[in-house]
């Protein structure tokens, strides 16, 4: 077990996680594992954090201030890490500067998802980026595009509740439903656009004067 604690209170149910180039790893930790998420009894904490583990044990708490951090991950160079924010009140992404000692700077909104949240159709959840920075960020609807500036591309429209993707090895993307739903991992032969994509439209590829044209997920 790697870490179960923090400050002597017992962790919510922590979620998702990725490791900073340094070997730093990062996570989320929403109450929803918990039976009663927010208000559950046995929640020890009073708040919902990111947190910093070292190679060496050494537990930071790094992000106190939202209220369900959920999906995470680093741009290409491990200069900036964004955060989704899975809650229905302030759906949005956020993205924090990493400083040198590991500790992250002031957050900023990267963009929000409240005009897309409908009954059932998911928060702002997962999310993955690619070798140019673009962000593949699970949500209402699907699975919202943006380049790395904060432009929307598109959103890939899955059909389903989607919590989650990832690259297959193959340079495909894999969706899978949100939590809550049954698994329902899909694979898709599409090979990966590494400049971004629109969802079944053309969209501007972020640097470059042409367009690229995003295939749905099969």
């Amino acid at each position: 077990m790697l870490a179960d604690r923090y400050d002597g209170k017992r962790l919510n149910s922590p979620n998702d996680l990725v490791v900073a180039p340094n070997g730093d790893l990062y996570f989320t930790d929403p109450p929803f594992g918990l039976p009663g998420t927010f208000t559950d009894s046995a929640k020890e904490l009073p708040f919902q954090g990111v947190y910093r583990l070292t190679p060496d044990g050494v537990l930071t708490a790094v992000i106190t201030d939202l209220k369900a951090p959920n999906g995470l991950g680093f741009s290409p160079e491990g200069k900036l890490l964004y955060v989704s924010n899975s809650d229905r009140e302030r759906p949005t992404w956020m993205v924090y500067p990493v400083l040198g000692d590991g500790t992250l700077g002031a957050g900023r909104q990267f963009a929000d998802a409240q005009a897309w949240v409908r009954t059932g159709e998911g928060v702002a959840d997962g999310l993955k980026l690619d070798q140019q920075g673009n962000i593949f960020a699970a949500g209402p609807g699907g699975i919202h595009v943006f380049a790395s500036d904060g432009t929307r591309l598109g959103r890939i429209e899955t059909g389903v509740p989607t919590g989650n993707l990832n690259w297959g090895e193959d340079s495909s993307r894999t969706p899978g439903r949100g939590a809550g739903a049954p698994s329902d991992h899909r694979s898709s032969n599409t090979p990966r656009n590494r400049q971004g994509c629109g969802a079944g439209r053309r969209a501007p590829a972020p640097g470059a004067g042409t367009a690229v044209t995003c295939r749905y997920l099969q």
